[in-house]
């Protein structure tokens, strides 16, 4: 009878830790802003030289500069240009 108990105290106290943990967890876990631009090397364009090139970054691992030579995430806006309409005037 007693080590019936004990197991189920086991367990609950098992569970009790997993559940705490778990909640913990996702307490201070950040969110991700999902319009950050990310490389593949996981650093943002304001790594990368001119923003397309060379990653200036560090590896977080091994705390060496990060190997990545072109910027692959999403284009910034800004880097987008667009030609003037034709037939319209500026005044």
């Amino acid at each position: 009878m007693i080590d019936a108990l004990m197991m189920i105290v086991g367990a609950l106290i098992g569970s009790l830790g997993f559940c705490f943990g778990w909640l913990v967890g996702r307490i201070t876990r950040k969110p991700t802003d999902p319009n950050r631009p990310i490389c593949g090397c996981k650093h943002s364009a304001g790594f990368h030289e001119n923003g397309i090139g060379k990653c200036n970054g560090f590896d977080s691992w091994n705390e060496k500069t990060c190997r990545c030579l072109k910027y692959t995430g999403p284009v910034p806006l800004d880097s987008i240009y667009a030609p003037p309409i034709e037939g319209t005037s500026n005044g």
